[in-house]
């Protein structure tokens, strides 16, 4: 049985949350559950008694398997996290087990970081598509905040399309959600540029179509693995 870890940070409410999850193999095909997401949050006893993050993930972790009457030490043979110091220490050394990198985390830290989308702008390794889809997603947004402008959109996009469509938006930290953000811009093309030029607006990534068209295409087949 496999193991996996996630530390998840909810933005919203400012705190983190832990998720488990298990894959087997079971009549010859790969079945995954997930077994428990739950709040991350020490007590300061917990954080001052000497004991490490990484023990206390296992702890509570433990707790959870058996509660489906897994045996941490018995039954888990491999484990699967992001590079988390606390996540790996625990699957690698608390509870020893065979880590293998998680391939979704891998392969966006990969993406993001080719495409020069890391969250310090200064540390870019790619400034100019970075720049081009920070004007995409700031098409979508001055498309939903422009009263004028949306209204001109969306009766485009009603007369020939037959029913509305919202331009999606996609935060900062969601990289990998800029494919939905491309793919919508990439198929209501000729109606947001029509839409700019009727509102006298400059429609800032006129001439990128091409380049926007290339960057989904290695984009989307990666997000589609994850």
């Amino acid at each position: 049985m496999s193991l996996s870890l996630d530390l998840i940070q909810n933005e919203v409410q400012n705190k983190k949350l832990i998720g488990r999850h298990v894959t087997y193999c079971f009549q010859g095909c790969s079945v995954s559950h997930n077994l428990a997401v739950c709040g991350y949050n020490p007590t300061e006893n917990q954080t001052t008694a000497g004991i490490s993050a990484s023990e206390l993930l296992i702890a509570w972790t433990k707790m959870i398997l058996l509660e489906f009457s897994i045996d941490a030490e018995a039954d888990i043979l491999t484990s699967c996290t992001d590079s988390d110091s606390d996540v790996k220490k625990a699957l690698e050394k608390v509870l020893p087990t065979l880590w293998e990198w998680c391939i979704s985390h891998l392969s966006h830290l990969a993406l993001a970081d080719a495409f020069g989308n890391s969250l310090d702008p200064a540390k870019s390794r790619n400034v100019e598509v970075r720049d081009l889809l920070n004007q995409c997603r700031k098409v979508m947004e001055k498309i939903n905040k422009s009263k004028q402008l949306k209204a001109t959109f969306d009766g485009l996009v009603l007369n020939d399309v037959g029913r509305a469509l919202k331009m999606k938006n996609s935060p900062a930290h969601r990289w990998s959600a800029i494919d939905d953000v491309l793919e919508r811009l990439l198929r209501l093309w000729s109606h947001v540029q029509n839409a700019f030029n009727e509102t006298n607006s400059v429609f800032p990534i006129a001439t990128d179509r091409q380049v926007i068209l290339e960057l989904r295409s290695v984009i989307h087949p990666i997000r589609y693995l994850q």
